[in-house]
């Protein structure tokens, strides 16, 4: 509980970030309560804790994503792929695969200091151009068209 405070204290909300692509994901999905109710149940999403497949549902619609992998990553350059880890589970070569057209999905973020190390370390890859700490999950992206930025959005409790 004192680590969620935390994060909330210290967290933005979209008029807390000065990039338009996080902006937009921010107030187009994260923090649109009507966008989120609209959304389908398009991806497979049971690996995930149900509490917060809806948030992540609306999310990956919004990327346009085309797959959701839970395993291995491949890249696959016709498609939007999303790969979904647990922290703990990250490998370091996943993400130096990662193409301008995918998103890494990294959960439990913050349930272990080991998780909390792995999270911290994915920030400062070279290759992570974006990061969306979202407490529950974080989003990663390979953006080299957008200087290198950590974000911390308060979560949407309630939605």
């Amino acid at each position: 509980m004192i680590k969620f405070l935390l994060h909330y204290f210290t967290s933005n909300t979209r008029h807390g970030t000065h990039s338009p692509f996080v902006y937009a994901l921010a107030d187009e999905v994260i923090y649109n309560k009507k966008y989120l109710n609209s959304v389908k149940q398009n991806y497979d999403l049971q690996r995930f804790s149900g509490k917060y497949d809806r948030l992540l549902q609306a999310i990956l619609t919004y990327l346009q994503i085309d797959q959701l992998i839970f395993d291995q990553y491949r890249s696959m350059s016709d498609k939007r792929l999303a790969l979904l880890k647990d922290a703990e589970q990250i490998d370091a070569n996943e993400v130096s695969l990662l193409t301008s057209n995918d998103v890494l999905i990294v959960s439990g973020i913050y349930e272990s200091t080991k998780a909390q190390q792995q999270w911290k370390t994915l920030k400062s890859n070279p290759n992570v151009h974006v990061t969306i700490d979202l407490y529950y999950f974080g989003l990663v992206f390979y953006r080299p068209q957008q200087r290198k930025e950590d974000f911390k959005l308060k979560y949407p409790f309630w939605i």
